[in-house]
């Protein structure tokens, strides 16, 4: 496995990070990811990933371009919202836009900040996580401050200039004060048919009583295009998160994602939407951590496969043993619509008290004939019956969105 490739850039990147706070870490993450290498089939967490010999591409990682992407301009939001623009994974505070209210009260923290893992994480041996550590070349902070409602949803709008055998290592770390509300979209979005790795990292925290609706779009046109992305989540107590993942496209789409209950009383609903075909792919890890009682989580992905496509959801809900009083549930739920398509889903449930309330399954189906044959005995096309069931399948997950504005931009995404 040659990955001299990595230990030169690294080596030619050092003195940038040598004095910020991070640099232990990144030395760390980087000695990790030297060590362990590319994951393999061997390692549970990768069993179903189809990584088409990633270890034989020789990435570069990305630099800060001073040319403007066409994409800036096209944001595609039809409503208000606040944009922020991220070029390669680098905050364009130019190119950015905030209304005046959002400028009072959003905070930017010192940028040499390092904000580490929970201690229960997995994340901190995964290689692609390691590796955007080591590569990362800025960490966008963001602090809401305690008792302010965002009217406007702040969006995370990632352009990226790719190009062939890049790879790009954003991140995002998102403070939410004591009774606060606020809504986020994070997108990453590409045309391009180049071999690049889009390799982004998301830590969120949620402080007592906030409450935070958060959309995180993968929409990847580009065949070969590979997205490896890891979300984290903390909540304190009283604190209330939905979170919705949609993974359109791309040769590779993978979302690690961990949510921890912090504190008591703490609401959590985690939804996820994909659609593949080709020979795409999307991998989802979830993994939900009741660290304390009287708090709920409800969990639900679903997938549309044609064609040659795979999907494989792989989800862990874990309880610990002062966590008494929990409500817990988690369903993947597939609707595959060529025989050629394959799903692999693995619903898994650790709990460590005997005053809970957990529940999980899964489910894989074709398409009903006995609905299509009732939606064409009233005078619909089969085709059209087709994308009705398919609608109706999908709704459940952006109905929960609950904001009218961002589901309809969502609808318009899926169509």
């Amino acid at each position: 496995m040659a990955l001299s490739n990595y230990k030169e850039q690294f080596d030619k990147m050092k003195p940038s990070f040598k004095d910020v706070p991070s640099y232990k870490h990144k030395i760390k993450s980087f000695d990790d990811f030297m060590l362990k290498g590319w994951p393999t089939k061997k390692e549970e967490d990768w069993r179903y990933a189809k990584l088409n010999k990633i270890e034989k591409v020789e990435y570069q990682n990305y630099i800060f371009n001073i040319d403007k992407p066409k994409a800036l301009f096209e944001h595609g939001f039809d409503f208000p919202v606040n944009n922020l623009v991220f070029r390669n994974g680098i905050f364009d505070k130019q190119l950015s836009q905030l209304s005046r209210e959002a400028i009072s009260y959003i905070k930017f923290k010192d940028h040499g900040c390092f904000s580490p893992l929970p201690g229960l994480s997995k994340l901190k041996d995964s290689s692609f996580y390691n590796l955007n550590i080591s590569f990362n070349l800025e960490t966008f902070y963001i602090d809401i401050p305690d008792n302010v409602v965002v009217p406007e949803p702040i969006v995370f709008s990632f352009v990226y200039d790719l190009d062939s055998t890049t790879m790009y290592h954003p991140q995002i770390d998102i403070i939410v004060g004591k009774n606060s509300q606020v809504k986020f979209i994070e997108q990453h979005k590409s045309n391009e048919n180049e071999i690049s790795l889009i390799n982004p990292i998301t830590k969120l925290r949620l402080h007592e009583n906030s409450k935070v609706k958060y959309v995180r779009l993968a929409q990847l046109n580009g065949p070969k295009i590979k997205h490896t992305g890891h979300f984290v989540s903390q909540q304190q107590r009283d604190s209330s998160l939905h979170f919705v993942s949609v993974n359109l496209g791309g040769e590779f789409n993978r979302l690690d994602s961990e949510f921890y209950h912090e504190g008591k009383g703490s609401y959590l609903e985690v939804n996820g939407l994909c659609f593949s075909k080709g020979s795409e792919q999307v991998n989802y890890l979830s993994r939900i951590f009741h660290e304390q009682g009287y708090n709920e989580s409800h969990q639900l992905y679903k997938c549309v496969l044609d064609d040659k496509s795979s999907s494989s959801f792989d989800g862990l809900m874990y309880i610990a043993p002062q966590a008494q009083k929990v409500n817990s549930s988690q369903l993947n739920k597939n609707l595959i619509l060529s025989k050629e398509a394959d799903v692999n889903t693995k619903p898994q449930m650790d709990i460590n008290a005997d005053d809970v309330k957990a529940a999980h399954g899964a489910t894989v189906s074709e398409l009903n004939e006995e609905e299509i044959f009732y939606l064409m005995s009233r005078g619909i096309k089969k085709a059209d019956a087709i994308k009705i069931i398919e609608r109706a399948f999908i709704d459940e997950i952006i109905l929960k969105v609950g904001d009218l504005n961002i589901q309809h931009w969502l609808r318009g995404l899926v169509k």
